[in-house]
Formats: structure tokens, sequence, C-alpha cells
């Protein structure tokens, strides 16, 4: 199996980000943040940070005190993770 290698931090560097405010179970689709006032429905967000293992990208549904993505997360992430708004 091949692996490809790339450079991605291009797609969120200078972009909003805040943290998660409660721990996040694999699954989850409710996420605390500590602000949500970046966020838009339909938007991509990076949870975690570029090159980590269980890093992800979810797409917002709903924004409100917590933000609510379309798909439930594939990895558990503890409160303090970074969210990284992804250009």
């Amino acid at each position: 199996m091949a692996i490809l290698r790339s450079d991605n931090r291009v797609l969120v560097k200078d972009q909003p980000y805040t943290f998660t405010t409660g721990n996040i179970a694999s699954l989850g689709t409710t996420i605390p943040v500590v602000d949500y006032n970046d966020f838009n429905a339909d938007e991509y967000w990076l949870v975690g940070e570029i090159g980590s293992e269980t890093s992800e990208i979810v797409r917002v549904k709903t924004v409100g005190t917590d933000i609510e993505i379309y798909s439930g997360l594939r990895n558990a992430h503890p409160s303090d993770t970074r969210m990284t708004k992804v250009s």
C-alpha cells in the first residue's frame, strides 16, 4: 500500500480556532466549545492538530452554545482539544 504524505498546514493557517470545553466520546455529534462565534453551518473544522493520529475533519450542522456535526466522531477527544476552521 502506498503512503501519501503532504504538508496540509496551509489548510488551517491563519484560520479561526477555539477549544473544546468537555470530553467528547467517539461517535459523539455534539461538541461543546469555548467560543462558537466563528462557526457557521456547512463549514469544515479540524478537531485536533494536523499530523495527530486522532485528528479528524468534521462538517458543522448547526451552531448554538454547542456545535452539532453531521456525522459522529471516529475518535474520542479530551477537553481543551483545539478546533480550527479548514479553508
